[in-house]
């Protein structure tokens, strides 16, 4: 697809070298004051091999980095857009998601590639029956605040997803519908773990993948925002200061002790979109997550910069439907509101080419759930959208729609979207909120009285039972373990999402999720608008950064070039 290097239509223009001044000097006069180093690593130990029941990596050792000579210590300073709203990793939403592989670590964990490597377990086996999985836990990881970790907080962690203090905290929500496939989990001994099943799991990898080891001493804070959170991975958090940044050091205890590199991370908070990438072409930051499309040519231009394209699990950009209130409760009106959104336009004006339109979820062959068909089976039609509105019987109307600072591409396509509303007979009100407040209304149930949501939603690439139960703005029904929030129900639907989570066959699993992603299609529970890859500008003295398959950036191998 051609990449477009003009300003979007609607989009404000903003001169890079304007700004550049004022965002140094704001940054230097904000920069927190430097933290000692944390002392030398200790000796080398390498992880083990894994033994697995139909996995078997031959190396794992990640090393993204191809570099013949390392340089250790330092400190790299990120910035992204929007304040953080939740330490709690099993939240995966896109604020937060840059801390998760810095702070946090998992049993297992997949590599951009789908390879599997071990992480807190040594190995692991496959009970014959596929009814119990046993893993071997490392003897040597230390949470950070210094106590052991054994088995026992894997058992913990479970009960947290049936605890009924936490039952409203969205990452526990989410974990609950990703663990419902797990029947129990004991801990045999200190460094040993079994996870037993109902029936067999043949996703059982994907769901260790997600299932990152947090603790949640204080049940009022599910979200982990009262105290700094602790975890097990390669860099402790040591400050956050609200809005402006969170400092993270180098775990001097971390398990793999040639990682990490760095001595430190600063993550910095933005909250205007048009100072990210002035951040990074001045110096001040060395790198910077999830940007702007329109500024990816500008960043390239620049000799000493660069930029990460990264898919990650198949990353899209949808928009909420609240089906409680009408006219949305009627399907004719959810297809018309499809038919009218330009996706190829906001594709090519707003994504500037790097994101391609789509009506299914399920855009990737790398699904079992894709249909070609279905994944532009609405293309813009303006004269469909009003002979649907008049199928449904419905006049001229109003509908709201909220969206959040962070998201600087989404209040765009909006704007794009009401013009063409407004077309038909539709008046679309867009709202826009500081992210925290913006997280407050998106995922409450009545969508804070909003008719309709920007969002953005990954996995769509993974096995679809991990995408099932991890997004409820998907969800299928009680029988599938989420329900959808905003008032979506279709029993079909529900029966093709909980059979194919057990179903072994792969072709009878392929089409339980192919009726449900034409079902979703047809539907229009989320209306789908584009692909979403995630874009890292970074100055080309960071080396080794990475992103897993989960499309989060992994930093324990990254060093500083300088």
């Amino acid at each position: 697809m051609e990449k477009h290097s003009k300003t979007p239509k609607i989009q404000r223009v903003f001169t890079i070298s304007a700004i550049l001044l004022i965002v140094v000097l704001l940054v230097t006069a904000c920069a927190p004051a430097a933290a000692t180093a944390t002392s030398a690593p200790a000796d080398t130990k390498e992880p083990q091999t894994t033994e697995q029941a139909t996995v078997l990596p031959t190396e794992v050792i990640v090393d993204p980095t191809a570099e013949p000579s390392v340089k250790t210590g330092g400190t790299l300073t990120w910035a992204e857009l929007g304040d953080f709203t939740s330490w709690n990793a099993w939240a995966m939403s896109g604020t937060n998601d840059i801390i998760h592989n810095m702070v946090y670590s998992r049993l297992l964990w997949k590599d951009a590639s789908g390879e599997i490597h071990p992480d807190l377990a040594t190995d692991w086996k496959i009970a014959d029956d596929g009814l119990s999985m046993t893993l071997n836990l490392r003897h040597d990881v230390k949470w950070h605040d210094g106590k052991a970790f054994t088995a026992n907080d894997f058992v913990e962690m479970f009960g947290y997803t049936k605890d009924e203090t936490l039952k409203t905290i969205a990452g526990v929500q989410k974990i609950n519908g990703l663990l419902k496939s797990i029947e129990d989990v004991i801990a045999v001994d200190d460094y040993t773990l079994k996870l037993t099943f109902a029936q067999p799991v043949p996703f059982i990898y994907d769901i260790l993948d997600y299932w990152y080891a947090i603790l949640i001493p204080d049940k009022t804070d599910g979200n982990l925002t009262k105290t700094l959170a602790v975890g097990t991975g390669p860099f402790k958090m040591t400050e956050w200061k609200t809005k402006e940044y969170v400092r993270l050091e180098k775990f001097a205890e971390y398990y793999n002790k040639d990682v990490p590199y760095l001595d430190e991370i600063v993550v910095r908070r933005l909250d205007q979109a048009e100072t990210l990438v002035p951040n990074l072409l001045s110096g001040a930051v060395d790198g910077i997550g999830k940007v702007p499309s329109s500024y990816v040519d500008t960043i390239k231009a620049d000799p000493n910069y660069d930029v990460m394209i990264n898919e990650g699990s198949g990353n899209i950009v949808n928009v909420i439907v609240n089906t409680k209130l009408a006219p949305l409760d009627k399907k004719e009106v959810r297809q018309a509101l499809s038919y009218a959104l330009d996706r190829q336009l906001i594709a090519d004006e707003v994504y500037y080419g790097i994101s391609e339109p789509i009506t299914s979820p399920f855009y990737s062959p790398a699904t079992i759930a894709y249909r070609e068909d279905l994944v532009m089976a609405h293309q813009f039609d303006l004269d469909k959208a009003k002979a649907l509105l008049d199928e449904a019987g419905v006049g001229d109307f109003s509908l709201t729609f909220v969206t959040g600072t962070g998201f600087p591409e989404w209040k765009i396509y909006a704007q794009i979207w009401q013009a063409d509303l407004a077309k038909i007979g539709i008046t679309l009100k867009i709202d826009e909120f500081e992210n925290a407040k913006f997280y407050e209304i998106a995922q409450s149930a009545d969508l804070g009285g909003y008719n309709l949501a920007g969002w953005g939603t990954g996995r769509t690439k993974r096995d679809p039972a991990i995408f099932f139960q991890t997004q409820p703005q998907y969800g299928a029904g009680e029988k599938s373990g989420i329900v959808n929030p905003y008032g979506w129900y279709n029993a079909e639907y529900e029966d093709c999402v909980t059979k194919g989570r057990t179903e072994l066959d792969p072709a009878k699993r392929a089409e339980y999720y192919q009726r449900a992603n034409e079902i979703l299609v047809d539907e229009l529970p989320m209306i789908q608008v584009v692909t979403n890859p995630y874009v890292a500008g970074l100055s080309k003295t960071v080396k080794g950064l990475y992103a897993d398959l989960l499309g989060f950036y992994g930093f324990e191998q990254v060093w500083l070039d300088r």
